[in-house]
């Protein structure tokens, strides 16, 4: 069995880092090494990591200052040993089979790129019934412009977690850390990039906790001049034929929904003066139907509900 490298950025865990930590010792895949990334965490975390590594010699912590979750994770990304990589975050848990089923599904398909299927909880996590179906994809380059198209359409998961990457295709990669919303997103996609082959598998694995007094449930601050980093730098890839127009109008129309709804939600000071801004801006050009369309297959009747009354509500500012 060839070695997996988990990285975990730890940072105010301290309440949930046990279970979390809990869930990857009890792995069926036993030969990983679980390394945890104390980013300069103020509460009990980096302690919890110290006596959880010195109970088992899979682990390794690693202390630094704070410099935010892709900081904690290129750190993680640096000391890595393993042949296979993935990501958990710290108040998040995964099924005892997590490494084993990707693992092996990985290997069998000569993929890339494993995801799991992903499900949200608060408190509880309800038991899932688990099946082996799963789906392949070549993404040579006869079709993975439509496969990198339903990537940006929000078909698969735009986080790092849930997924087991072959090192080939990750070595050269690293989490922005300038860029605090989307950095996943942005992370993932270089990797798909990267691939030939990726596979999905049906079985819930990873359950991620909505945590209610998370920043995604309040006015995020910069939003806007975020998404501009991150059109920038998807704007770079097009120049160089790394993706198609197409992925660049469904993240701007995704994008300025967001953005505008972020504004429109909190009316912060001066939040009229911000929607014009971004009404002025090159996002807002492709917030189109045809675009909105291709944006939100998922929600589709939910969203265009709703992108109606912003629409009118925009011709106000």
């Amino acid at each position: 069995m060839e070695l997996i490298s988990i990285i975990v950025p730890v940072y105010k865990a301290e309440k949930y880092l046990c279970e979390c930590i809990d869930s990857i010792l009890a792995q069926t895949y036993e030969n990983f090494e679980l390394i945890l990334v104390d980013d300069g965490s103020p509460d009990i975390s980096g302690k919890i990591c110290d006596e959880y590594a010195e109970k088992d010699k899979r682990i390794k912590v690693i202390h630094k200052e704070n410099g935010g979750v892709s900081s904690a994770r290129n750190m993680g990304l640096d000391n890595a040993n393993g042949e296979y990589i993935t990501f958990i975050d710290s108040d998040d848990v995964v099924d005892k089979q997590y490494l084993e089923l990707m693992y092996n599904k990985l290997v069998e398909t000569h993929s890339d790129i494993c995801f799991c299927k992903m499900e949200s909880f608060v408190e509880t996590i309800n038991d899932k019934v688990k099946n082996d179906s799963f789906e392949i994809f070549d993404v040579s380059d006869n079709n993975k412009n439509k496969f990198i198209i339903d990537f940006f359409g929000g078909k698969y998961d735009y986080s790092s977690c849930g997924i087991l990457y072959d090192r080939a295709i990750i070595s050269n990669v690293r989490f922005n850390e300038s860029i605090k919303n989307n950095e996943d997103f942005l992370f993932t996609l270089n990797c798909l990039l990267n691939c030939n082959r990726v596979s999905l598998i049906s079985n819930v694995l990873y359950n991620y906790r909505i945590n209610t007094s998370s920043v995604t449930k309040n006015y995020i601050k910069n939003f806007f001049e975020q998404s501009v980093a991150v059109y920038n730098e998807l704007d770079e890839m097009y120049k160089n034929n790394r993706i198609s127009k197409k992925c660049l109008d469904i993240y701007s129309c995704r994008s300025s929904y967001f953005i505008i709804n972020n504004e429109m939600k909190y009316q912060n000071e001066n939040y009229k003066k911000k929607i014009k801004e971004i009404k002025s801006s090159t996002f807002y050009k492709f917030f189109n139907l045809k675009n909105i369309l291709i944006s939100f297959p998922k929600f589709l009747s939910k969203a265009k509900v709703s992108l109606f009354w912003m629409r009118i509500k925009l011709h106000l500012y």
